[in-house]
């Protein structure tokens, strides 16, 4: 599932989900949100019992219109992307609050594919973007983020194994979603913030990886854990990042989301997280 403003489509994230589309063999269907709430206001209203004053957004508005039209086109567009690209496309579309429709969504999503500037604001945001880090926080399937700009063509996997549950399983979700990448090149990167610290990959990691995986490499980095990650990350393209849980609760939850946050605002590559 691709989750799209109704109103401003970027065909580069169509693109990119055509080719995971075409490579695994699914179908896609696009979310456009059109966040009707914004263009709510005071009404009044005549009825046969008398005049009362309800809020809702004036369909007959030229704005309203516009924005119709607009939506019209780029679901057009969105289908015709899919056809060209040989994926079978489908369409829901959504006139209430974004973020509540995305996460109910999710429940019935094998995969949501998201940009990390996604925004409903008027003005510029942040990346990731306000509506991605309250979307982040709750949803209920994996999450693919795609960058602003990125190689559509993924040439390598890495994994950011902290050697915690969360890692693990966002690296199943990832391999049971896409096997069709076991023969990419893998990298399981591991950091410490203990310039001494020993890494160790576990006997059954390892045994797990060379059942999925034709070939991995495990790396381990020492140092400021965030600023090496980066470092060894920038050069990096045709590849995608797999992370643990963006976080449930708590102290963990709030320095995971920054943790995150850095990445996603930091590095051009798809990042796909996996709450446990």
């Amino acid at each position: 599932m691709l989750v799209l403003n109704a109103v401003r489509l970027n065909e580069h994230s169509v693109k990119f989900a055509c080719s995971l589309s075409r490579l695994t063999g699914s179908s896609l269907t696009g979310l456009f949100l059109e966040n009707i709430v914004e263009n709510e206001k005071l009404t009044v209203k005549n009825a046969y019992d008398g005049t009362y004053i309800t809020i809702e957004a004036d369909r007959t508005s030229s704005e309203f219109l516009a924005k119709q039209q607009s939506i019209e086109q780029n679901i057009l567009a969105f289908n015709r992307n899919c056809q060209e690209n040989g994926v079978k496309p489908s369409v829901l579309r959504d006139e209430r609050r974004p973020v509540n429709e995305v996460l109910k969504e999710s429940r019935f999503a094998d995969l949501m594919i998201v940009d990390a500037d996604m925004t409903f604001k008027r003005e510029q945001d942040t990346i990731p973007s306000f509506f991605l880090r309250k979307m982040l926080r709750s949803v209920a399937c994996p999450v693919l983020v795609v960058p602003q700009l990125y190689e559509e063509n993924i040439h390598e996997i890495i994994f950011a194994y902290d050697g915690t549950a969360s890692s693990m399983f966002a690296m199943r979700q990832f391999t049971y979603l896409f096997p069709e990448l076991s023969s990419r090149k893998l990298v399981v990167l591991n950091t410490s913030d203990r310039e001494e610290a020993e890494i160790m990959m576990p006997l059954e990691m390892e045994e797990w990886l060379q059942a999925h995986y034709n070939v991995f490499l495990f790396e381990e980095l020492h140092g400021k854990r965030l600023g090496i990650l980066l470092d060894y990350l920038s050069p990096i393209n045709n590849a995608i990042l797999v992370i643990g849980a963006y976080g449930r609760g708590g102290v963990s939850r709030l320095l995971r989301e920054s943790y995150a946050d850095v990445l996603l605002n930091k590095i051009q590559m798809p990042l796909f997280i996996a709450h446990r």
